[in-house]
């Protein structure tokens, strides 16, 4: 008899310890659907600069963060099934170069008269790059 409690507690306790968290794969969904929503949070943002609201350490901030973002997705995919894996591997090549190219855009034109508007083409070019990348991927 105590054998057989003893081995249904420890069953309980395994299942309520497993059963309580998500899975390693919903855990990593919701960190790529978190940094994706960040991305877009902080791409809007600097689509929404104009020559008049232009800061340069908020553009610097911004990159920095998407920056971040991307590293969590990266840190994240392994974790996924090897479909949604591969999607946002491919999302994340496509986007990487907008953000670098972004980057080196900023930083070539700080202290320069045209910043601004520099950055503010940057800013589109990433938007429309973020479109194309990660928009189409699924959090819902």
């Amino acid at each position: 008899m105590r054998r057989t409690t003893a081995a249904v507690l420890l069953a309980v306790a395994a299942l309520a310890a497993t059963g309580c968290g998500e899975s390693d794969q919903d855990t990593a969904q919701s960190s790529v659907c978190d940094a994706r929503d960040d991305i877009k949070q902080q791409v809007d943002k600097l689509k929404g600069m104009t020559a008049s609201s232009f800061d340069a350490g908020e553009v610097t901030g911004a990159l920095s963060a998407i920056q971040s973002d991307l590293s969590e997705i990266r840190s994240a995919r392994g974790d996924l099934r090897e479909a949604r894996r591969k999607e946002i591997d491919s999302a994340d090549k496509a986007f990487s170069g907008e953000v670098d190219t972004a980057l080196d855009q900023v930083k070539s034109s700080i202290g320069s008269g045209d910043a601004a508007a520099t950055i503010t083409a940057a800013a589109q070019q990433l938007a429309a790059g973020f479109e194309q990348a990660f928009a189409r991927v699924d959090c819902s």
